[in-house]
This record gives structure tokens, sequence and C-alpha cells, in this order.
């Protein structure tokens, strides 16, 4: 998952067509009463793949209809597990075949594809959304299907919803016992302030109930306080409400800190390409301004260099520098090994990230040694550190420093 650091955002393409909805009239398949992807395995897969070729790198298993609950109905529950598997499988074949189509010159062209399950509403009619009470036989069902899954191989496993929240958590569970990681579709105004609530899912994907809420949630998308994991947003009732002017909604999401934006139902390559486009500019805005950041660390970091002293220098980051100061005897190393360092040996200190604490940082210069490093703003310096000089960048400060 991604969050509003600038890591990737994914795009998640669930059904297209009606494969949600089991089929109530005999038609021309011998096998007429069964789930799609075993009635039309060909139309399915090339329904998904035009999907991946589209855009999305998070691709739903059409396992809507493969529950036992689902099978029963038809005589066929026996079949749950070889339904599910063929269901996961077509899922494959699909992603593969759509990364085949991409244009090889996108920069998403490459980028894996990951196959989720799903666990859809278990109400009496499994095509309805209606929800019963939860009881016994529903959170068996859910754990068996959510064994069903796992067998089969998903990478994810989606609890769907909005159900109650009693439901949902027992979705989550379920899916969280396969060690498969799991998220939970959950309606925007009746999220609860404990996420155990819900089971704890690994991430949430919030539903929109209208098309203004979607196009507004620069707050966040109402998240509650508690709510600390990443969160995706289902941009369905977007594309039923505007009608045109998606990009500056879909990037008002993604500002928000969407991790995924996804279309559950009615996820066809043209809305599926309409979201990857936003997708794709929010992420080259970031890169630019990450290259200008990074440019910009860099140049501060020489201006340090030049008032310390030559000599030995470390430079502390989870990831090596692209370039080092020339003339120096660096030492590259992760902020966590600090504590192996020897105490007054360097004459230039980088630091990247606010760990360690300052005063460890400054036990490790030489006096006279420099000290450039970010800043939490609320964080002082040690009285062995006598500041040279000081920049506002953003939500940090970057300063240089002298032992004294």
């Amino acid at each position: 998952m991604t969050s509003r650091d600038g890591n990737l955002v994914r795009l998640l393409a669930g059904s297209s067509a009606d494969e949600r909805r089991p089929p109530s009239q005999p038609g021309p398949e011998r096998e007429w009463y069964l789930p799609a992807h075993a009635r039309q395995p060909g139309a399915t897969r090339e329904r998904m793949s035009a999907q991946v070729a589209a855009g999305a790198d998070v691709l739903l298993a059409h396992t809507f209809l493969t529950h036992r609950r689902a099978l029963r109905r038809v005589g066929e529950a026996r079949r749950a597990r070889e339904l599910t598997q063929s269901a996961v499988a077509l899922a494959r074949e699909a992603a593969e075949q759509g990364r085949d189509r991409r244009d090889p010159d996108l920069p998403w062209a490459k980028q894996p594809v990951s196959v989720v399950g799903a666990l859809p509403l278990l109400g009496d009619d499994p095509g309805s959304g209606q929800l019963g009470p939860l009881d016994v036989a529903i959170a068996r069902d859910l754990h068996d299907h959510a064994g069903l899954l796992a067998d089969a191989g998903v990478d994810l496993i989606i609890v769907e919803g909005p159900r109650t929240l009693a439901e949902t958590a027992a979705g989550v569970r379920a899916g969280r016992s396969m060690g498969i990681e799991t998220w939970a579709v959950v309606d925007h105004h009746g999220l609860p302030a404990d996420p155990e609530d819900l089971g704890a899912p690994d991430a949430i994907l919030l539903t929109q109930a209208t098309a203004a809420t979607a196009a507004t949630a620069a707050d966040g998308s109402g998240l509650p306080a508690s709510w600390s994991g990443p969160h995706g947003v289902l941009v369905d009732m977007l594309f039923d409400g505007l009608a045109e002017g998606y990009g500056p909604a879909l990037r008002d999401l993604i500002a928000a800190g969407a991790s995924v934006l996804g279309i559950g139902d009615g996820a066809t390559p043209d809305r599926l390409a309409i979201v990857r486009a936003a997708i794709d500019d929010h992420e080259r805005a970031h890169a630019r301004e990450h290259d200008t950041e990074a440019s910009s660390w860099l140049d501060w970091v020489a201006r340090g260099a030049a008032m310390a002293p030559p000599g030995t220098a470390v430079w502390l980051a989870e990831r090596p520098p692209p370039t080092l100061t020339p003339g120096r005897d660096w030492t590259v190393a992760p902020p966590g090994e600090i504590w192996l360092m020897p105490a007054g040996r360097y004459r230039l200190v980088v630091a990247e990230t606010f760990e360690p604490a300052f005063e460890q940082l400054a036990l490790r210069l030489e006096l006279g040694g420099v000290l450039v490093a970010t800043s939490d703003r609320s964080v002082p310096l040690p009285d062995e550190l006598q500041l040279l000089d000081l920049r506002d960048a953003g939500t940090q400060h970057w300063l240089i420093a002298r032992r004294r």
C-alpha cells in the first residue's frame, strides 16, 4: 500500500459486466447456472485482460459466487473449491495477458499485478446485497471461503461491503487467520473509532456515497484519528455522479492520502484509464517535487561540508546517497548503526532522518566537527552543538551545527 509520502498508488479493478449477479434464466451454456468465469471463461478472461492493459495493477478474481452458500442454491456446493481455484487461475492468466498488452513505454508497463480474492456479502440472496444478521453460519461460511481463497493462492483478500461491523470483523479475522493481507470495504460514514471493531484489517477501502463527497475529500476522507493504517477509496459513485472533470476529484483523493483507487463494479477499461491517468499525473508531480527536494538537500549538505574541517565523514541514511561530497573519507551506514561508531571520530556527520537523537550525533563528532541534519521543529539542539545555519523545509528544518 502507499500513502501521501509519494509511494506507488495502486489501481484496483473489480467486476466490469454482470459477473456479480447469479444467473436467473437458463442460457445457452450447458451449465448456465454457474458463475460467469465458469460459463464463459474466454470472454471473462478477455474483459479482465483489458482491465490490466488499461492500467489495473490489483485485479479482483471473480470469487463472488464461488462460496458454498451461493453454490448450494444450484446444488453445486461440492464444487466450491474447484470453482474458486479456477476463478483465481483465470485472473492470473488475465493478469499476464494484460501486462503483455501494455504499452512498454509506460512507467507502469512492467509493474506486477496482484490477484485479490473477494469475501462477498453473504445475505440470503448473494446477488442482491441484502444483509441478514450475523450468526454462526455466516461466520463459519466466511472462514470457509477465506480458506478456499488461501488454497487458491490469492495475494490479498478483500472483505467486501459495506456490511455490519460484526460481519466485517468476522470476515477480516477469517482472512487474516489465513496469513494473508486483508482489506475491508467500509462506509466512510460508519467507521468505528477503534479499528479493532473491524477486526484490525491491514487497510480499509472507503465507499463514497456521492460524487461530491469523493471530490471534496481533502480532509483525508473523514478517517477517524485512531486509524493510522493505509486507506483507499472505491470511486464507483464518482462515475455515476459526475458528467466530467474526474481528474481533479481523483487527484484530491490521492492528495488526501489514498493508497488505492478502485472501481468495485463497472470497472470498464475506459473508466480505469481515467483513474490511471490521475494516478500518473500525481506520480509525475511527486517525482518532480522529490527530485527538486533531493537536489536542494545535496546542495545543503555541500554547504555544511564546506564549513567542516577535512577528513573523516559519515552519512546516515536508509539508502546510499546519489553523490558524496568529494575529498573526504566517507562511511555510509543506516541510522541504527550510529551506536556502533566510535565517539569523537568524525569531522562531518550527515543525518537524513530524525533518528538517532542529536546527543548521539554530537557524540560522534570531533570538537569543531560539523553536523548536517534534518530536524523536527520541536526538538532543541543540545548544548554541545552551536547552530550555524537553518532552513525551513516544509514540515522540517534543515540545520548545520558545529560541535563545541
